[in-house]
């Protein structure tokens, strides 16, 4: 009787302890997953679900306007931190080429300050977030990597179209695929 009631003592033992070990085993392959997925995102991606959540957060009020298609190129997206207290800026960066779009709700005198304009037009539509940038100008700054880099960011800048952020596919899917949880 002592015996077995060693024998189902061990049995009992050594079960618990191997569902401690496919337990550990099991989280270090999910973690292990995680990493994979982290370490795969792209800057893009990254930007993407970084400016989603502050806007999930309440700070809707960046990139609230997105171009309706991906921006060609495109390498990451980035709020700038404005000195303008009649509007915001967000930043396109196509590596040291980057595009600045300045949201406000009308024109200033110089919409793109000291740059030479790309654009400065009305967006078109207003949104719930940010319902006082009605206007925007664009302009480029750095330098292009390729010769023809920044003629296609200035004729993309130049036709785009834009939407609220969330009929934007492309924002949307970015957001989704940096989003690793």
């Amino acid at each position: 009787m002592i015996a077995l009631v060693v024998v189902a003592v061990g049995l009992c033992a050594g079960v618990g302890v191997y569902g401690q070990v496919r337990r550990h085993n099991r989280e270090a392959a999910i973690e292990w997953s995680r990493q994979q997925r982290l370490a795969a995102r792209t800057p893009l991606q990254k930007a993407a679900a970084d400016i989603d959540l502050a806007r999930r957060a309440g700070d809707g009020v960046h990139f609230a306007v997105v171009p309706e298609r991906l921006p060609p190129g495109l390498v990451t997206m980035e709020p700038a931190v404005d000195a303008y207290l009649d509007g915001v800026t967000d930043i396109y960066s196509y590596g040291d080429l980057k595009a600045l779009v300045k949201y406000t709700d009308v024109p200033g005198r110089r919409p793109c300050g000291e740059h030479t304009c790309v654009r400065d037009t009305e967006v078109g539509f207003v949104t719930a977030e940010a319902p006082s940038l009605r206007h925007a100008s664009v302009w480029l700054t750095g330098q292009a990597s390729s010769a023809g880099q920044e003629s296609e960011v200035r004729r993309f800048w130049a036709e785009t179209r834009w939407v609220p952020t969330a009929e934007a596919g492309w924002f949307t899917k970015l957001a989704y695929e940096g989003d690793v949880g």
